[in-house]
């Protein structure tokens, strides 16, 4: 892994992705608490140092002011091994462009579930929330069927609902 210059680095006008104000106020928020996480997981670019991973650390990164960031470069020869390993599982070869515009929708795409159960109940909602998971993204009158917009509920009630779908608590 490097550090370049962010100077030098080109955001990806074909980056199909992009973020609403409140969430690039907690990207940027969270790297300014965790700065060392852009170590952890460093920007993505191309051999002409157009980001293909972390446009929007980027664009965070620029807002904070820092003046190099990290990142690994997608190299012609990684395209080549990759191209190999395509080949030999009976894959037609792509050119390092097409490899390049895969990752970026690779590592946009999210896969798996999340486990809103335990989310609920073993973590902290408001941490959560802090570090970018919108936990309420749930159907909220799935875990909340008897919640009115005006309810007149004691603090002690809204504080503790229970889960229709487990029957544990909510916090």
């Amino acid at each position: 892994m490097n550090t370049i210059s962010i100077e030098l680095l080109r955001p990806n006008n074909s980056n199909p992705r992009f973020i609403k104000e409140s969430q690039f106020n907690k990207l940027v928020k969270s790297i300014k608490d965790f700065p060392e996480m852009l170590n952890l997981r460093p920007i993505i670019i191309d051999v002409d140092n157009v980001v293909i991973g972390g446009n929007m650390r980027l664009k965070a990164c620029i807002h904070i002011g820092l003046d190099k960031v990290p990142v690994i470069v997608f190299t012609e020869e990684m395209a080549k091994k990759t191209n190999e390993k395509r080949v030999a599982a009976g894959k037609k070869e792509k050119t390092y462009k097409q490899l390049c515009d895969s990752f970026i929708i690779k590592d946009n795409i999210s896969s798996g579930e999340w486990d809103w159960d335990m989310l609920a109940n073993d973590w902290n909602i408001q941490n959560l929330e802090d570090d970018g998971l919108y936990a309420m993204q749930f159907p909220k009158e799935d875990y909340f069927p008897d919640e009115k917009k005006d309810s007149n509920d004691d603090k002690e009630t809204k504080e503790k609902k229970s889960c229709n779908q487990c029957g544990k608590y909510l916090l």
